[in-house]
């Protein structure tokens, strides 16, 4: 939780904070239960009245919980141990989710998560809770099923374990990393990229895994990605600054994508590097993951692809190389071969006895220029290595002097 002033925009406390008088108690404040939930206003601090917390606080007596998995450290089911202090379970993530237990019979000292992961590896023995913090009873939420479900079910927000996507461009994130983890030039890389969301931290930051990197980032900065396979009906993000951001190095971007944002397609292949080549008709552009959303029940936006006149985008190679392999592989295959394009098609295809076919007549293509690109380069995008070998055999053989 947090608690915002309503009347000085700039502060905002922890709970530790709130409780210990930090800033004027006579301010009025909102009460923020997670990231993204409505704010609640409290009574002024001043004129209520402060409890007394009892648990697992330095002074408890405690023994092996539900999510004990420490073996027999602690000397056994029902064993005591002693509560010695507060800590972090794990650096730079929360300061108060886990305790540092002595236990009687092993004298053993170690550390026990108490809220780290949503996991709780002690509890208190019966009469051996201690006092802990202060609190005001009447500034809390109740922890029932509907607080919690209009936390989890809120379909617009991300949630713990979701796949998100870094969508703010470089200047907005570093603007927005501000009072949320702070900034590092290596966050440069980031917009774009996708990874799974770990947890929030107390102050309600996102704390992220991309590769192999964690990192603390602004929620605001994340768009949850959807699971999007071969043959789903999806709807393009309407938000133009996010899909030109995250296009980059996926697919790039064209103006006459706009006619397509907010608009509905069909995903009609993945690519190598994981991004979608959506349908609209016979129109297709390759798109970030992050830019689509589900929609089974839309109604595809059709575009012709020779009135249109579009241009389209494409996944690193340029172009024309992407309208022609999404083109090619949204009709399938059984293509009947009878010219260069379609020699094309047979490498995207990676349809090597086809491709042995035509050389053999037509040996000269294994390195012809069509359309701005050659089967060789089609072939290494897609990763048919038998076809790359077959051309690159055909294309020094073509290429060595007589002698």
């Amino acid at each position: 939780m947090k608690w915002n002033c309503r009347e000085c925009e700039d502060v905002c406390l922890c709970s530790v904070c709130y409780i210990k008088g930090r800033h004027d108690e006579r301010h009025e404040f909102i009460r923020y239960f997670s990231p993204g939930s409505i704010g609640v206003k409290v009574p002024k601090r001043f004129i209520s009245q402060k409890q007394k917390s009892l648990g697992i606080f330095p002074g408890a007596t405690v023994a092996r919980g539900t999510d004990w998995s420490w073996a027999e450290q602690d000397g056994g089911a029902g064993s005591p141990g002693k509560v010695t202090g507060l800590r972090s379970y794990e650096e730079g993530i929360g300061d108060r989710n886990s305790v540092t237990v002595t236990w009687e019979k092993t004298q053993k000292t170690a550390n026990y998560r108490v809220g780290f992961e949503g996991k709780v590896d002690l509890k208190c023995m019966v009469d051996g809770e201690a006092p802990g913090y202060e609190y005001y009873k009447e500034h809390l939420p109740l922890l029932d099923g509907d607080i919690l479900a209009k936390y989890t079910d809120t379909s617009s927000s991300i949630k713990v374990n979701d796949m998100i996507c870094v969508g703010m461009s470089r200047e907005d994130l570093k603007s927005a990393q501000d009072k949320h983890g702070g900034w590092t030039v290596r966050m440069n890389d980031l917009p774009g990229c996708m990874g799974k969301l770990l947890k929030f931290s107390r102050s309600g930051d996102a704390v992220v895994e991309i590769g192999m990197n964690k990192w603390i980032l602004n929620p605001d900065a994340l768009v949850k990605v959807y699971d999007v396979d071969i043959g789903d009906i999806v709807r393009v993000s309407d938000d133009r600054k996010f899909v030109q951001t995250v296009q980059q190095d996926h697919g790039g971007w064209v103006d006459d994508m706009d006619m397509v944002l907010g608009k509905v397609g069909k995903a009609v292949r993945i690519t190598p590097k994981k991004d979608v080549v959506v349908a609209f008709g016979r129109k297709t552009w390759i798109f970030h993951p992050a830019c689509l959303i589900p929609d089974p029940e839309g109604q595809i936006f059709e575009i012709d692809p020779i009135s249109s006149g579009a241009q389209q985008s494409a996944a690193g190679l340029g172009d024309i190389l992407g309208l022609m392999l999404a083109q090619m592989l949204l009709g399938g295959g059984g293509v009947r071969v009878v010219g260069p394009e379609d020699f094309l098609q047979a490498a995207a295809r990676g349809d090597d006895d086809l491709i042995v076919k035509i050389l053999k007549s037509n040996p000269q293509l294994a390195n012809e220029v069509i359309k701005g690109t050659t089967a060789l380069v089609l072939a290494s995008h897609e990763g048919h290595n038998t076809v790359v070998r077959t051309l690159r055999t055909t294309v020094q053989r073509e290429t060595q002097p007589d002698n």
